[in-house]
C-alpha cells in the first residue's frame, strides 16, 4: 500500500513539475491532472487508514487551493514579469505543503514543512525584489521566525516522546527513536503523553508563530505584502493553517495544561482587536488582507482553545469550518488584489472603484468571499460564527467560555468592517480621472474564473460537517440548497451595476 501511495506522490509531482515546458493548453491540463493524482494519493491513504480525518480534510482542502492558484499563476506571472521559474516555485511550495498535511507521522510531516518554508522564503525574496517599496528583510523574517520556531516546536515533540519513553520502557535509543519517527498520527492519538509544561510551551511556540499571533507577528504582513499574489494566497490560506493544525496535533498527543489554554486564549484576544484595528486603516489592499490573516488566526485558536477546554465532539468539526473558511476567503481575495496589480500596478483601495466593470467573474468571487468573512449565509463563514454562538451561549457557565462569546461578538465586528472597506473597491464609479491617470491592463476571463472558483470553497467547505452527518445534517442540506440562489443574486447584482 505505501508503493502505491508514495507512486501517486511521484506521478503528481512529474505532472506538476513537466507542465511549466508546455504551450498553454498543455500547461492547464498536465498541471489540472497532477493536483488531481496528489488528491487520489491522499484519499487512498485515508481509505487505508494511514492517515485520519484531520489529514485529510487539511490535504484536500489544500489541494482545491492549491490547483487553482497554481493556474491562476501562469498569466499572473508574465504580466508582472517575475522570472519564469516562479511557477515552478510555487507548484512546489502547494506539493510540499499539502504532503505537510497528508504526512501520516512526524517525520514526514517535519521533512515536507521544512522543505515548504525555504521554498516559501525563496518567493518572499522573488517578491521583495519587485516589490515598489524596494529591499525589506521579509525573506529574513519569514525565515527565521517562521522556519526556526517551527523546528523548535517539532523537535520539542520529538524530544518529549523520547523522555517519555526512556523513562518507562527498557528498549533501546533508536528503537525509541524509531517509534516517534515512524509511527502514525493515528496510533500515537491513543496514548497521550503527560509531558511538563515547559515542554508543552515549547512544543506551542512553532505554531503560535505559524499563526502569526502577537508579539511574534510581524515577519506576516511585510512576507505576504512582498511576495507575489500567487504566494500570499498560498502564505495566507494554507501555510498560516499550519498554525492550528500543529495545535490540534498537540492536543491529540499532549494533555494540555488548562493554565497554557488560558495563556493562548489571552494571546489570542490581544492579536484579534490590534490586528483588527490595523487592518480597518491599512489602504494597501495586501497589508489589509496581512493584517486580517491575524485577526483569522486568532479567532481559530479561540474555538481550539475552546475546543480542548470542553473536549466536545460537537466543536470539533466548527473548529475545522473555521480554519477552511479562512482557508477560502483568504487565498480568494489574494488572487483578487493580484488582478487588481495587474490591472493598475499598485494596491491602494482608497483610489479604485468599479472593478466590477473590469473584472465581473472576479467581482462575484470576491462577494462571495466577504459574505464569508462577514458570516452571512450560506457561506462558512456564517457557519462558523452561528454554531460559536449558538454552542457559547450554551456554555456560558463555564469560566472560559463568556470571554470567548464575547471575543467572537468583536471579531465579527471587525470583520464586518474589513468586509466593505475592502469591497468597496469593487463597485461604485472608476471616475474619469483615473482612467487617464493609470494605464488599465486587460484580465483574462480564466483569471477572474479561477477567482471565483476558488471561492466557492467558501460554500462547499461546510460539507467538513459530515464529520458529524448526525447533528449537522439538516443543516448541511438547507446549505447545499441555498448556495446556487447566493451565486445567481450575486450574477444579478453584477449585471445591474455594470449597468448603471
Amino acid at each position: 500500500m505505501n508503493i502505491l501511495f508514495y507512486t501517486f506522490l511521484a506521478v503528481s509531482l512529474l505532472f506538476l513539475t513537466t507542465s511549466n515546458r508546455l504551450d498553454k493548453k498543455g500547461y492547464y491540463v498536465l498541471k489540472t491532472i497532477g493536483y488531481i493524482v496528489l488528491a487520489l494519493s491522499i484519499i487512498y491513504s485515508y481509505f487505508f487508514k494511514q492517515i485520519d480525518e484531520l489529514s485529510l480534510v487539511f490535504g484536500l482542502s489544500a489541494t482545491y487551493i492549491s490547483l487553482l492558484t497554481s493556474l491562476y499563476s501562469r498569466e499572473y506571472v508574465i504580466k508582472k514579469g517575475f522570472p519564469k521559474y516562479t511557477v515552478l516555485l510555487i507548484d512546489l511550495f502547494t506539493y510540499t505543503m499539502i504532503v505537510s498535511y497528508a504526512s501520516p507521522n512526524i517525520i514526514g510531516l517535519a521533512i515536507a514543512w521544512s522543505i515548504a518554508e525555504i521554498i516559501g522564503c525563496e518567493l518572499v525574496s522573488i517578491g521583495v525584489k519587485h516589490s515598489l517599496e524596494g529591499y525589506t528583510k521579509a525573506s529574513t523574517l519569514f525565515l527565521f521566525l517562521s522556519t526556526f520556531t517551527f523546528e523548535l516546536s517539532v523537535f520539542t515533540i520529538i524530544y518529549t516522546y523520547l523522555y517519555s519513553y526512556t523513562t518507562s520502557l527498557t528498549t533501546t535509543f533508536l528503537d525509541i527513536l524509531n517509534r516517534v519517527l515512524f509511527t502514525s498520527f493515528r496510533e500515537l492519538s491513543l496514548d497521550k503523553l503527560i509531558a511538563p509544561d515547559y515542554l508543552i510551551i515549547l512544543s506551542t511556540i512553532g505554531f503560535i508563530v505559524k499563526s502569526a499571533q502577537i508579539p511574534l507577528h510581524f515577519w506576516l504582513v511585510s512576507a505576504h505584502t512582498s511576495a507575489p499574489s500567487p504566494a500570499s494566497a498560498l502564505l495566507s490560506g494554507i501555510t498560516t493553517s499550519m498554525g492550528v493544525y500543529g495545535l490540534l496535533r498537540l492536543n491529540t498527543i499532549f494533555e494540555i495544561p488548562v493554565t497554557i489554554l488560558y495563556t493562548l486564549l489571552t494571546i489570542s484576544i490581544v492579536s484579534i482587536i490590534y490586528s483588527g484595528l490595523q487592518a480597518i486603516i491599512q489602504r494597501d489592499g495586501k497589508q489589509l488582507l496581512a493584517y486580517s490573516t491575524i485577526l483569522g488566526n486568532g479567532f481559530s485558536i479561540i474555538l481550539f482553545i475552546y475546543y480542548s477546554y470542553l473536549k466536545s465532539i460537537e466543536i470539533y468539526p466548527i473548529l475545522l469550518v473555521t480554519v477552511l473558511s479562512h482557508m477560502g476567503y483568504k487565498s480568494t481575495l489574494f488572487l483578487d488584489i493580484g488582478l487588481v496589480e495587474e490591472i493598475f500596478g499598485f494596491r491602494f483601495i482608497h483610489r479604485i472603484r468599479g472593478l466590477n466593470n473590469i473584472i465581473p467573474y472576479s467581482t462575484i468571487g470576491s462577494v462571495i468571499a466577504i459574505l464569508s468573512l462577514i458570516g452571512i449565509p450560506p457561506t462558512t463563514g456564517f457557519t462558523s460564527k452561528l454554531f460559536t454562538i449558538v454552542f457559547t451561549i450554551r456554555d456560558i457557565r463555564e469560566p472560559i467560555v463568556f470571554t470567548i462569546l464575547l471575543t467572537t461578538i468583536t471579531y465579527m465586528v471587525l470583520t464586518i468592517k474589513i468586509g466593505f472597506n475592502y469591497i468597496k473597491i469593487h463597485f461604485g464609479s472608476l471616475g474619469n480621472n483615473y482612467r487617464f491617470l493609470f494605464e488599465m491592463k486587460s484580465i483574462e476571463d480564466l483569471q477572474q474564473k479561477i477567482v471565483f472558483l476558488n471561492s466557492l470553497s467558501n460554500i462547499f467547505f461546510t460539507l467538513v460537517l459530515l464529520l458529524e452527518m448526525n447533528i449537522y445534517g439538516l443543516f448541511i442540506i438547507t446549505i447545499l440548497a441555498l448556495s446556487p440562489l447566493l451565486i445567481l443574486l450575486l450574477y444579478l447584482l453584477t449585471i445591474v451595476m455594470r449597468r448603471e
